[in-house]
């Protein structure tokens, strides 16, 4: 790190980290989607440097998530929770719908 962070800053870019890593993305990508360098986007993951305002909502904007859920460790910790039980209601409804589908013989 080029200078001490406090705790509020680190959890941002760890938000950052796991908001790209729940979409499934690189990266490079997120810099692409952001229209920002993929040094830059590394050196944020791992503390090197921290995005100012204007970079942090072009890094929202790319996740398709608000701001706000950056800068929050605990809205990002329940939206990762509901976004769990919405897959395991999402393969529960595909299960009962294929056992709907079998004949019944």
């Amino acid at each position: 790190m080029s200078r001490n962070r406090d705790k509020y800053e680190l959890e941002i870019v760890d938000n950052i980290r796991r908001y790209r890593m729940a979409k499934g993305i690189t990266q490079e990508q997120l810099a692409r989607l952001c229209g920002l360098s993929t040094s830059y986007i590394g050196d944020i993951e791992t503390y090197r440097r921290f995005p100012k305002i204007l970079n942090l909502k072009k890094i929202a904007d790319a996740l398709d998530i608000d701001i706000s859920y950056l800068v929050s460790r605990h809205v990002v910790e329940k939206d990762m929770e509901l976004s769990d039980y919405i897959d395991k209601l999402k393969i529960a409804l595909d299960e009962v719908a294929d056992q709907s589908r079998k004949p019944n013989y």
